[in-house]
């Protein structure tokens, strides 16, 4: 929507159809880049450009109902409201929040871009915790500085960015900090640079975080849900 032309005269348009019903406008600014101090004029100029469509094509007459307004993505969900909340219209509307990813939240792109993290305003403000974790198996420590773990994308998304080491844990269960790091990853296998001197040997388990956790929710039929002493206490199944 950078640029568009809205023609309400033509008949070509939804509003000329007899099967279809125009509902609403709706945009999606999820993926706009959010660094440095002007990260987020990019979005404020998209929702305002979805603003003015809705108001034109209600002065238009074109919507037969309520027009639903909605945007959708975790890491401007403060800026939607602030730009198509229903206090920005002279008439009734219907604003659907399209942001999914707080519900888990994650040790990347959110972390980096959330109103209620990156972006957080001040202390005050409620902070999300990432949720997702991954545990994957240390399956051979095939050079002094590289180990190859049992993960790869087909368990854990990589669109935005690669995954990162969390920490080890030790054979009594407690989870140590590591300066390994994810360089690569296929299908199956992901592949680590650790430190010449680290203790990591095939059988750790390594605790993974993720970015961007969209592409772990269609990954996985069933998400165990574990208490802070990571004791399974029930599932999830992702509604797809």
């Amino acid at each position: 929507m950078s640029a568009y032309v809205i023609d309400l005269q033509a008949e070509a348009g939804v509003w000329g159809s007899p099967r279809l019903e125009l509902r609403g406008v709706a945009c999606f600014e999820g993926l706009t880049p959010a660094r440095g101090d002007s990260a987020t004029a990019p979005v404020i100029d998209l929702l305002s450009k979805a603003r003015t469509a809705v108001v034109a094509i209600e002065a238009a007459g074109l919507f037969p109902r309520t027009p639903i307004v909605t945007a959708g993505g975790s890491a401007f969900p403060d800026l939607v409201v602030q730009e198509l909340g229903p206090a920005r219209f002279a008439f009734d509307t219907t604003t659907v929040l399209r942001a999914g990813c707080y519900v888990t939240h994650d040790h990347g792109v959110y972390r980096d871009t959330s109103p209620f993290d990156g972006r957080a305003a001040g202390p005050e403000v409620p902070r999300l915790s990432p949720a997702l974790e991954l545990i994957a198996t240390v399956l051979s420590r095939p050079e002094p500085e590289l180990a190859v773990a049992g993960f790869g994308r087909r368990h854990v998304p990589t669109d935005d960015r690669l995954p990162v080491v969390l920490g080890v844990f030790g054979a009594g269960g407690e989870e140590r900090p590591t300066a390994a790091k994810v360089v690569r990853i296929n299908d199956q296998h992901a592949m680590i640079r650790v430190p010449p001197n680290s203790a990591l040997r095939p059988g750790d388990a390594l605790s993974i975080g993720i970015s961007h956790p969209c592409g772990a929710f269609d990954r996985w039929r069933t998400i165990a849900v574990v208490s802070e002493e990571r004791h399974v206490i029930g599932a999830c199944t992702p509604k797809l």
